[in-house]
């Protein structure tokens, strides 16, 4: 595994973990809820995004193994980060 790859994959995370708080903030100010619908949202964008990221890396754009992992690993991952509804889970009991 090479410098440049966890390089790449860092600036993504940095890039979805951002994001994702920006997109909670917004929908957690204009929904307040006792459900965690902006964890939900944040999951549903995410994994939509990524469906069309990688179908879209199949079928027409081949990009090198630093930007896949950097869009894939680093952005997606951070910002969809599915175990984080457990602490959201935890105020609905």
């Amino acid at each position: 595994m090479s410098a440049k790859l966890l390089l790449s994959i860092a600036a993504g995370g940095a890039f979805g973990a951002v994001g994702r708080f920006l997109v909670m903030s917004g929908i957690g100010h204009w929904f307040p809820s006792v459900f965690p619908w902006a964890t939900l949202s944040v999951n549903v964008i995410g994994s939509f995004v990524l469906g069309a990221v990688i179908e879209i890396m199949a079928l027409v754009w081949s990009p090198s193994p630093e930007i896949r992992s950097m869009l894939v690993v680093g952005v997606l991952g951070a910002f969809t980060t599915f175990f984080y509804i457990f602490p959201g889970r935890l105020f609905l009991d």
